[in-house]
């Protein structure tokens, strides 16, 4: 790791009155979840979905509850049985002792779907792209209705990666449970939960923006690849905003070159946030 580019970090994080993180399926792989790059990627893990010739697309869609319930209910069930086993890494505790230190405090915005953010404590969390923690009816007239759901249980074999049905896994109205999650060429997802944390993050915004004195503010981009960039021009959006530059913690060499480019630091999330938080 560049030793001048921590010392910079460092810097920033100690003067900050406010912390942004932004992180991707890069800050909860310490932990034990599962991060997915390519088809290649998806099927090492699930191999029975490469027999069905399903890729993580195909399998992350409203339509395979309808086509292939015992086998969206396996995805998401082994998804949602592996996330409750694992206990987040130490480098979530290390980032939210630092945040709470802070005069303003910070937020955490992610597109992780596994919880482990307010599993560690994080009270301010964003899950921009809802919660496997968290279920709802297929049909979005009816969960908007009547609103989120406990998870059914899920037993799933590890074979096939299917999980047998039962009636636990349909809504009163008879369409099949899904993960409250945002999924590709999703029209349904009910965004209740995730409204109520936008305004909240929004709130937060906001105030720091109208602040008499112009706060310093340390923005962290964790984890967040650049397939689907949503965290990346996010986290940018802020640091411009405050006028700073971002923090990227990732474990891919960086790439940009322009000016305001991140302040890279290359290596595992929960090592490079231990290196960064110590003594702060």
């Amino acid at each position: 790791m560049n030793t001048e580019n921590l010392n910079r970090a460092r810097e920033i994080l100690k003067n900050a009155d406010a912390v942004f993180c932004f992180s991707g399926a890069g800050m909860s792989a310490p932990s034990g979840a599962n991060t997915f790059r390519g088809d290649d990627g998806f099927w090492r893990h699930f191999p029975p979905y490469q027999k069905l010739g399903l890729n993580f697309e195909q399998m992350a869609t409203p339509a395979s509850f309808v086509d292939h319930l015992d086998v969206a209910l396996g995805f998401y069930g082994y998804r949602y049985n592996l996330y409750n086993k694992l206990t987040p890494h130490a480098g979530y505790y290390d980032l939210k002792r630092v945040m709470d230190s802070k005069l303003f405090g910070g937020w955490m915005i992610t597109t992780n779907v596994d919880g482990h953010a307010i599993k560690a404590g994080f009270e301010n969390v964003y899950e921009s792209h809802g919660s496997i923690h968290h279920w709802q009816c297929s049909n979005l007239d009816c969960a908007n209705k009547n609103g989120l759901l406990a998870p059914p249980k899920l037993v799933v074999d590890e074979e096939t990666m299917t999980c047998s049905i039962t009636n636990e896994h349909y809504c009163g109205c008879l369409k099949p449970l899904r993960p409250n999650i945002v999924m590709f060429w999703d029209l349904q997802f009910c965004d209740i939960r995730s409204r109520e944390q936008y305004g909240r993050y929004l709130k937060f915004r906001c105030d720091l923006e109208e602040k008499k004195t112009f706060p310093r503010v340390a923005v962290l981009e964790i984890g967040a690849g650049d397939a689907i960039p949503t965290m990346r021009i996010e986290a940018h959006q802020i640091a411009n905003e405050f006028g700073t530059r971002v923090i990227r913690i990732n474990m891919e060499p960086e790439t940009e070159t322009h000016d305001r480019r991140p302040i890279h630091l290359q290596g595992d999330a929960c090592e490079v946030l231990k290196l960064l938080t110590e003594g702060l």
